[in-house]
Parts: structure tokens; sequence; C-alpha cells
């Protein structure tokens, strides 16, 4: 039993990040999208207007690094089967840059001089740079995934493609980091320094 303990707690973050990832896929694409259709009948399959599961990537990957490329690439894997779709409709690549694209924005940052990863000593960071940040990977997401796709779509569609995934991201960042803010705000004691917000 004590090695099954150790084991967990090794692991922990990383279920942490998977159950939350799983959890934010199925709100966005079962309540929120049903709004979203309600209001945008006609919208894109891809107009997704608040992802949340890109808040879950940056924060997974401020805290974790390089740690979070994994869970965050297993979670959308396990996305197409919890939420009923086949294994075919699971697309490796597009997932892979998702899961990439966050660490790539905050290396860019680290490279820069700017602030980046969390640290055990500091790990407060503004909100400010994690926007900044959740943009960067944002764009590195979208223009990935569209240059995989870039035969199904024409020009003015490659650009709605983009800046509809961007919008969709950035929206979600906001929303979900608003709500880990006031999550931990509500269950954080009041001498604690630094929370962890997985």
């Amino acid at each position: 039993m004590h090695k099954i303990q150790e084991q967990f707690r090794k692991f922990e973050d990383c279920i942490w990040v998977i159950a939350v990832f799983i959890l934010c896929y199925g709100l966005t694409f079962y309540p929120i999208l049903s709004v979203q259709n309600y209001f945008i009948a006609d919208a894109p399959r891809y107009s997704l207007l608040l992802f949340l599961p890109h808040g879950v990537r940056i924060i997974a990957t401020w805290l974790l690094g390089a740690r979070a490329i994994l869970p965050l690439l297993l979670s959308s894997w396990l996305c197409s089967f919890v939420y009923g779709h086949s294994s075919a409709t699971f697309s490796l690549w597009p997932a892979l840059i998702s899961s990439i694209a966050p660490y790539i924005a905050f290396k860019m940052f680290q490279f820069a001089g700017l602030p980046n990863f969390a640290t055990k000593e500091s790990i407060n960071l503004g909100w400010k740079t994690l926007i900044l940040t959740g943009f960067f990977a944002a764009m590195l997401n979208a223009t990935g995934t569209m240059i995989l796709f870039q035969r199904e779509f024409s020009f003015s569609d490659s650009n709605l493609f983009i800046s509809t995934y961007i919008v969709g991201d950035m929206l979600g960042l906001i929303f979900f980091m608003g709500v880990t803010m006031l999550i931990f705000r509500w269950f954080r004691p009041t001498d604690l320094q630094a929370p962890r917000t997985f």
C-alpha cells in the first residue's frame, strides 16, 4: 500500500492535469458548444469561442514545464474515448502541436529573459505574463494545425480558422484562469503563500 501511495504521489501532478483537461474538454464540447450553437447555428465545427483546455495547457506547462507535454497529449487521446469518439477520429499531429505549443511559448519567454516557468522558490507569476504566453501558444497552435490541414482550406478560410482558434483559446484561458483564482481564493488558507494549481 505504501508503494502504491509513493507511485501515486510521483504521478499526482500528471493525474490532475489529465482529470482537469478531460473535465474542461467536456464542458467545452457540451454545455458551452450547445449555447454557442444556439446563438450561432451555422458556425464551423472548429470555431469554438471558449476553449477551456487551452487554459489547462498553459497552467500545466507553467507549473510542470516539459513534464506537462505527455499528460496533455494523453488527455487529448483519452477525450476521444471518454466522449464517445472512435480511435479513428483522434489525430495525433494536431494533438501533439497543441501539447507542445505552450512549452515552446514559455521557452521563447525564457530565452528573452522574461518570467517563464514556475519554480519551488517562485511560483507567483503575473496574470499578464500568462495571458501573453497563452496568446503566443494559441498562435503556434493555430498556425501549426492550419498547416497540417492547409489542403482543406482556402486562403480566406485559413484566416478565419486561425482567428477563431486564437479567440477560442484566449477566451478559454482567461475564463479558466478566472475560475481557478476564485476557487483557490475560496479554499486557500489566508497564510498560504504559494498555491499549487495542479
